[in-house]
């Protein structure tokens, strides 16, 4: 979203726009470190007319312990505390 130009978000909101909020075929994922209230109000509009708009935060360098317990726990994995470990390790490098 942050280098997208004006004609591709004006396409994005004409494809949002044609969604029937009841269709289970499409999911639509926008990735992008702005600010909600940086985002194209139109595009933001759209989507929350026809789906469900959820921001989702990366967890911090200093919460990735708990942050993998709970991320384990929704997803029912099991982690041994030396693979947790190794793991927080390799990804806050």
């Amino acid at each position: 979203m942050e280098s997208a130009n004006n004609f591709f978000i004006k396409m994005l909101i004409e494809q949002v726009r044609g969604v029937n909020k009841n269709s289970f075929g499409i999911v639509l994922i926008i990735l992008t470190t702005l600010q909600k209230n940086k985002i194209d109000k139109q595009l933001l509009a759209e989507i929350e007319k026809t789906g469900v708009l959820e921001s989702i935060y990366a967890p911090q360098t200093f919460n990735l312990r708990k942050w993998l317990k709970e991320r384990c726990e929704l997803d029912n994995i099991q982690f041994t505390s030396k693979a947790a470990i190794k793991l927080i390790e390799n990804v806050n490098f």
